[in-house]
């Protein structure tokens, strides 16, 4: 895409904080937008930009958004769009206004205008230059998104977080819609005028809950799995990862209660097996649950208390015990990549056993 380009891209931080205009009424005259001076000079740089770059064939920006399958009154996705589909979606915005009036105010107001100005810089942006995390969140359902930066990766789309808001530093707790990477020169909001995510509500999965009706579940990403015998989250170099639960399943015979949980990091490119990478065992067992069943199985109710921890096959298990009390940090390691660990727990009378292994192993 021509260097041209970036002088364009220059309004992004421009546009982004209206007012863009406002309507005017005249009695015996329809209604029209009186744009500000920043709008109308954006509106004449994008003509001359048409003008000057023909190489782009934007004056057939209806022919280049036809092929493309792209309607600028209904996109949401633009990073699988093109630079030059970008540059025609733009072009088509302004020169619609010429036959329906305000049509540029509207896509000021749901952010199109500024939106296609950051994909473009995106595209634009150097491989090499770092790169932040932005959560875009959701205050109220179908208002605009707000933008604020996140220093913790493990955040996703649907997660909710605890952010600031105002002079007073209100804190208010929202829904991330959207996450986007972008160097300070591409945010999406103006990069020094961004306030930080103040952290993540934890998603956790019950799984105490449904061992007593012993059946099957499939679980989803989550920062924390409770069991009956602990609370299971994964860590690498002291921060949270999420955790995924890809099965869990409960039995119980006249001997024994069994727990077969198989875990992984949510995460694609996370191993088990990596340096710094381990699953903590919180010692926060469900005790009244513990003592009913070890009872069931005839202890004498406290034998829960005893826990054994012991790998299998050719998995190596480090115990560490963790700064906080009652904590337990598992360390793995193998000949080669695990990528996901086979948790078996049996709760009998004489105490409880956990057996880790490798998943994939087993799964043959």
């Amino acid at each position: 895409m021509c260097e041209e380009v970036k002088l364009l891209l220059a309004w992004k931080d421009k546009l982004a904080i209206g007012p863009w205009g406002e309507w005017c009424y005249r009695p015996g005259n329809l209604p029209y937008v009186k744009y500000s001076q920043t709008v109308e000079d954006f509106i004449r740089e994008v003509e001359l930009f048409v003008y000057d770059q023909p190489q782009l064939n934007l004056e057939n920006y209806q022919l280049i958004l036809s092929q493309a399958q792209v309607d600028v009154e209904t996109v949401t996705e633009l990073s699988n769009l093109s630079s030059q589909v970008l540059l025609a979606a733009l072009v088509r915005i302004i020169k619609r206004e010429e036959f329906s009036e305000g049509y540029i105010l509207r896509f000021l107001q749901n952010r199109l205008i500024v939106d296609i100005l950051v994909e473009l810089a995106q595209k634009l942006s150097s491989t090499t230059e770092k790169k932040y995390m932005f959560c875009q969140v959701e205050f109220i359902p179908d208002a605009p998104l707000y933008t604020y930066l996140c220093d913790d990766e493990t955040v996703k789309e649907g997660d909710e977080v605890v952010v600031p808001v105002g002079p007073a530093e209100e804190i208010h707790i929202v829904k991330v819609k959207k996450i986007i990477y972008a160097t300070t020169a591409n945010a999406p909001y103006p990069f020094e005028r961004c306030k930080k995510v103040i952290e993540k509500l934890e998603t956790r999965s019950d799984l105490a809950a449904v061992e007593k009706d012993i059946f099957t579940v499939t679980s989803q990403s989550v920062d924390a799995l409770d069991t009956l015998i602990g609370t299971f989250r994964l860590k690498k170099d002291d921060r949270s990862l999420a955790i995924e639960c890809l099965e869990a399943c409960f039995s119980k015979t006249n001997e024994n209660q069994r727990g077969t949980l198989i875990v992984k990091a949510a995460r694609p490119d996370v191993y088990l097996t990596d340096p710094g990478v381990y699953l903590c065992l919180d010692n926060t067992p469900k005790v009244h649950m513990l003592e009913k069943i070890t009872q069931s199985l005839g202890g004498i109710g406290n034998e829960w208390q005893k826990i054994e921890l012991r790998s299998v096959d050719d998995l190596e298990m480090q115990l560490e015990e963790a700064p906080e009390l009652a904590k337990v940090e598992l360390k793995f390691a193998s000949s080669h990549d695990v990528s996901a660990i086979w948790l078996d727990y049996f709760i009998t009378a004489d105490g409880i056993t956990v057996y880790f292994s490798e998943w994939e192993k087993n799964n043959e």
